[in-house]
């Protein structure tokens, strides 16, 4: 499930409903960031400490902070695979392949060190299955990861009580894509009520319930859960209500995933992915003038985020106010290129946003650079980047009247993500333009089913 999450982050546009599980995106630390950039503060701290700071920050999707706070790790432990592959994750994310692959390389090493020293270390085991999926070695991962099955099955077998092996073991079992018995060991987590890790068991239960459309069920879970935390605990309580805003929408509870997502940023107001998420909801629900608020109070954080400045472009444009939509869309084409500036050949995503933002503005040549540009730096754990960029060409062409390579496009975006529901619509409008009335018929119809709506 934590990679599901992962992978949709970087999902563009405004698409309703997008049936890929989104992962949360949570409040900024900034206590801890002034921690980070203070190193008076800095110098008492050991290692452990910095580790579990960079955990946090990555649990509450800082993910700048969290590489910074995984630096600072390796300044005092650079043996520390931990903290490498930490890093190599929220470098990922960030959208830096280069960067994230060469520090995945580096815990490989580390991890294959520890391991010749411990060959039953089922966690390293776990790692290694992590960091070879980070670079693209898949059949790899998917041995290591049996490994630490393995182990893990053996702890559980001398002892089943063992709570913190069951969720190990769910861990790895939803890293090699057995959701179905990874839910099983989650659901030994909470029969076994083992605390650390029963507000979260019973979260992931709760979106689980969701997505099968059973509502009482995921309620009962979810209110558990939220007892569970601490009240002072608001980081939490707004991934809980984070979280809950998208199962609500899966379960098309549109309103009340909205009033979760309007608990999000009560808790978090100076988060600025809350507001996202509320502007996120508020365009699902054609409540255009709420969303580009929402937005707005984003950008008042971070008027810098090229991606949020293209979201309000789109929304002003359904709203008719083309003026403001180009002024936006201009904003996320500048802002993009600040990004680039500093790491052209690794902003993969940010070279998706200004591709988009392009075509928005009806620049093709400079959209269909851009997107070539993605594709060529896209990290190749994330099959999220390619669509996207797939899609985006694919838009490109069928505006051009290119209809047999936009079709090519799609189909290439669908490869990557056969759940994204703009490019089965995409390739519906590209069948149409081709004549093949029929084949576009069930393109459409597909989109629908996964959740695409004008």
């Amino acid at each position: 499930m934590k990679e599901r999450l992962r992978l949709a982050k970087t999902r563009m546009g405004n698409n309703k409903l997008p049936k890929l599980i989104i992962s949360a995106r949570f409040a900024l630390a900034i206590i801890s960031l002034a921690m980070l950039c203070s190193c008076a503060l800095a110098q008492d701290y050991t290692a452990d400490y910095w580790y579990r700071e960079g955990i946090e920050l990555f649990e509450n999707d800082s993910m700048n902070e969290s590489v910074l706070a995984m630096d600072r790790v390796i300044q005092i432990d650079p043996m520390n695979s931990s903290a490498w592959l930490s890093k190599a994750k929220a470098l990922e994310i960030l959208g830096n392949g280069h960067e994230a692959s060469k520090a995945y390389e580096i815990a490989l090493n580390l991890i294959d060190k520890d391991l010749k020293k411990k060959p039953q270390d089922a966690p390293g085991w776990q790692a290694k299955g992590e960091v070879l999926t980070g670079l693209g070695r898949n059949e790899e991962s998917l041995k290591a990861r049996e490994r630490a099955l393995e182990i893990f099955v053996q702890i559980l077998e001398k002892n089943p009580s063992d709570g913190e092996a069951w969720w190990s073991k769910a861990n790895v079992l939803e890293g090699m894509g057995r959701s179905d018995e990874a839910l099983q060991a989650y659901e030994k987590v909470i029969e076994l009520n083992h605390t650390p890790r029963l507000a979260n068991a019973l979260l992931i239960m709760s979106y689980d319930f969701a997505m099968k459309g059973k509502y009482d069920e995921f309620l009962k879970a979810f209110h558990r859960a939220l007892e569970l935390i601490p009240a002072n605990n608001t980081a939490k309580l707004a991934r809980a209500w984070n979280s809950a805003g998208f199962a609500l929408a899966e379960l098309g509870r549109e309103e009340e995933a909205l009033e979760a997502f309007e608990k999000y940023t009560e808790l978090n107001p100076e988060d600025k992915y809350s507001w996202r998420m509320k502007g996120d909801m508020a365009y699902v629900l054609d409540r255009y003038n709420v969303s580009v608020e929402a937005y707005d109070q984003a950008l008042q954080i971070d008027p810098k985020w090229a991606e949020v400045w293209y979201k309000k472009g789109t929304t002003l444009d359904k709203m008719g106010n083309c003026k403001e939509a180009v002024k936006a869309f201009e904003e996320a084409v500048t802002t993009s290129d600040e990004v680039i500036q500093k790491d052209a050949g690794n902003a993969s995503g940010i070279w998706i946003i200004k591709g988009y933002a392009f075509l928005k503005l009806n620049k093709y040549d400079e959209a269909m650079e851009a997107l070539d540009r993605a594709l060529k730096n896209a990290p190749p754990s994330v099959p999220v980047f390619p669509a996207e960029a797939w899609n985006g060409k694919g838009d490109i062409l069928l505006a051009l009247g290119e209809n047999e390579k936009a079709l090519e496009a799609y189909n290439k975006s669908i490869e990557f993500n056969p759940a994204f529901g703009r490019a089965w619509h995409g390739k519906g409008l590209a069948q149409s333009a081709l004549g093949q009335f029929s084949e576009a018929d069930l393109s459409f119809r597909v989109a629908r089913k996964l959740g695409y709506q004008e």
